[in-house]
């Protein structure tokens, strides 16, 4: 849901640039109740991670989300979507990053603003993490010559990962199960609310990632970790 002001802010930005794409900032609709997990998607997550932008006048295409991003169109019609992706999942950063070796920059300017109304869950967004390590994996497959790409995909990562500390996963599992449903209730400043969401955040960080490296394995024809 387009804020108002947002496409004046797009176009003002891009009559001050030159051929550069412009990322605003996307939240969730206001009228959505935030889950916890919604809470972490922006707060450490990886779906609205603007906090890790170093630096907003060459924020990179790991920042290329097209929830929120203007492109010259002359740009778009010389770099289109890659077409090999079978559905809508690391598509828009797999762009991104060829614009960027194409020598753009996506620079970032918050005051052009949109409202996401799309609730998650992170039970539904942990299975479908399993199709995300597949993208990423086809992601990489499509530059096989980028390791530092291939690095920060966790590919490398997911190769060696053929053994995955159980107990681990177990205790991240009783975590969410524990605090999801009192911290979706709880008033933000009750006390103990920042630590025990440090601690849910880290479990989802977790199990997120556990999933994103079984469909990683999965597309590299790799059994799937096994559980010690």
């Amino acid at each position: 849901v387009v804020a108002p002001g947002c496409l004046d802010a797009h176009l003002r930005a891009h009559a001050a640039l030159r051929d550069a794409s412009v990322l605003g900032f996307t939240t969730w609709l206001p009228s959505l109740a935030v889950t916890p997990f919604m809470h972490y998607q922006e707060n450490g997550g990886s779906q609205f991670a603007y906090a890790r932008i170093a630096d907003p006048e060459d924020a990179g295409w790991r920042f290329y989300y097209t929830t929120n991003v203007s492109t010259p169109r002359e740009r778009l019609l010389a770099h289109p979507f890659e077409e090999r992706f079978p559905a809508a999942r690391y598509e828009d950063l797999e762009l991104g990053y060829r614009l960027e070796q194409a020598g753009q920059r996506v620079v970032y300017r918050p005051d052009a603003l949109v409202w996401h109304d799309h609730p998650i869950e992170f039970e539904s967004f942990r299975a479908r993490s399993v199709g995300y390590g597949e993208h990423a994996a086809l992601f990489a497959e499509l530059h096989p010559h980028d390791e530092a790409l291939a690095q920060a995909l966790g590919i490398r990562d997911a190769e060696q990962a053929d053994r995955i500390f159980g107990p681990g996963l177990e205790r991240a599992e009783a975590l969410v199960r524990d605090l999801e449903p009192a911290l979706a209730t709880a008033p933000r400043s009750a006390f103990g609310v920042r630590g025990a969401t440090a601690l849910l955040h880290d479990a989802y960080r977790l199990l997120v990632h556990a999933a994103l490296v079984t469909g990683i394995r999965k597309a590299r024809s790799l059994p799937a970790p096994e559980l010690v």
